[in-house]
């Protein structure tokens, strides 16, 4: 899954953005079979940011060009939103699995998701994943039989590296130090 923050400021950054992602996208469809989705965190002019089973670079080029950097973005809403829905397909599973207790528990029937997130964060003033971050960890380690390698968050940045925005990302990359009850060993 590709999450292109297309805020106000990305504009600047737009066309090497969509370039990496469709490149990256192009590298990733071959272990997708149902295709990539992408999601935009400012929604297009039909109130859309969500676009799935995207099979070919070429489409994938075509949504991403066409999204327009034209406001402030709000990233714990589309991680919330992304996250809620695989966190529940998650507990679903695990209530079928209470159900049927013959399936032997490595058998996993929800894939593995990677999350690439193209970002400067420069995010609206109260934005922070943080805590949609820890709730899905939390969901991973009460559900055994999905491991560390089931769900990969990738936040990919753009823009000035020694700026505040950078430090947003950095706190991220260290959640695990944060919390360390939440990751354990």
């Amino acid at each position: 899954m590709f999450i292109l923050d297309n805020s106000l400021t990305m504009h600047q950054y737009w066309d090497q953005v969509v370039e990496v992602a469709k490149t990256l996208a192009w590298f990733v469809k071959k272990k997708d079979k149902d295709g990539l989705e992408l999601c935009a965190t400012v929604p297009d002019e039909n109130n859309k940011n969500r676009y799935d089973h995207i099979k070919r670079s070429t489409d994938f080029e075509k949504i991403a060009t066409s999204l327009k950097c034209n406001c402030p973005s709000d990233i714990t809403h589309i991680l919330s939103d992304i996250l809620d829905e695989y966190g529940r397909k998650l507990k679903q599973e695990d209530r079928k699995r209470d159900w049927k207790p013959r399936v032997p528990s490595s058998f996993k029937t929800i894939k593995p998701m990677t999350i690439y997130v193209f970002t400067d964060a420069v995010w609206t003033p109260a934005s922070d994943p943080t805590s949609e971050i820890l709730k899905i960890v939390s969901i991973l380690q009460q559900n055994s039989q999905y491991g560390s390698t089931q769900l990969g968050i990738q936040f990919i940045q753009w823009g000035q590296i020694d700026s505040p925005y950078t430090r947003r990302l950095e706190r991220l990359d260290k959640l695990k130090s944060y919390h360390p009850d939440m990751f354990g060993e």
